[in-house]
Protein backbone atom coordinates (compact mmCIF):
# COMPACT_ATOMS: atom_id res chain seq x y z
CA UNK A 1 0.00 0.00 0.00
CA UNK A 2 1.46 3.37 -1.01
CA UNK A 3 0.35 6.37 1.01
CA UNK A 4 2.20 9.52 0.10
CA UNK A 5 5.89 8.59 0.09
CA UNK A 6 5.37 5.82 2.64
CA UNK A 7 5.08 2.19 1.62
CA UNK A 8 3.15 -0.01 4.05
CA UNK A 9 3.22 -3.77 3.69
CA UNK A 10 0.37 -5.48 5.51
CA UNK A 11 -0.22 -9.16 6.10
CA UNK A 12 -3.30 -10.92 7.43
CA UNK A 13 -3.25 -14.58 8.35
CA UNK A 14 -5.75 -16.35 10.61
CA UNK A 15 -6.03 -13.91 13.56
CA UNK A 16 -2.66 -12.27 12.99
CA UNK A 17 -2.06 -8.80 11.52
CA UNK A 18 1.40 -7.53 10.63
CA UNK A 19 2.48 -4.21 9.13
CA UNK A 20 5.87 -2.90 8.05
CA UNK A 21 6.69 0.67 7.00
CA UNK A 22 9.49 1.52 4.59
CA UNK A 23 10.39 4.99 5.95
CA UNK A 24 8.94 5.48 9.43
CA UNK A 25 9.38 2.37 11.59
CA UNK A 26 7.46 3.97 14.48
CA UNK A 27 4.36 3.83 12.29
CA UNK A 28 4.41 0.02 12.40
CA UNK A 29 3.73 -0.11 16.12
CA UNK A 30 1.42 2.91 16.10
CA UNK A 31 -0.80 1.35 13.44
CA UNK A 32 -1.10 -2.02 15.14
CA UNK A 33 -1.69 -0.40 18.55
CA UNK A 34 -4.35 1.92 17.12
CA UNK A 35 -6.14 -0.92 15.34
CA UNK A 36 -6.05 -3.04 18.47
CA UNK A 37 -7.74 -0.30 20.50
CA UNK A 38 -10.26 0.66 17.82
CA UNK A 39 -11.43 -2.85 16.98
CA UNK A 40 -12.37 -3.45 20.60
CA UNK A 41 -14.91 -0.62 20.33
CA UNK A 42 -18.45 -1.11 19.11
CA UNK A 43 -17.93 1.60 16.47
CA UNK A 44 -14.23 1.73 15.48
CA UNK A 45 -12.95 4.96 14.03
CA UNK A 46 -9.68 6.46 12.75
CA UNK A 47 -9.10 10.07 13.75
CA UNK A 48 -7.82 12.57 11.14
CA UNK A 49 -4.57 13.09 13.12
CA UNK A 50 -3.73 9.40 12.86
CA UNK A 51 -4.43 9.35 9.13
CA UNK A 52 -2.21 12.44 8.61
CA UNK A 53 0.68 10.65 10.38
CA UNK A 54 0.56 7.96 7.70
CA UNK A 55 0.94 10.57 4.96
CA UNK A 56 4.17 11.98 6.47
Amino acid sequence: MHIGEEVLNTYFENKTFYVSASKNKELEEEITDKLDVEFEKKYPRMCPDFVQRIYK
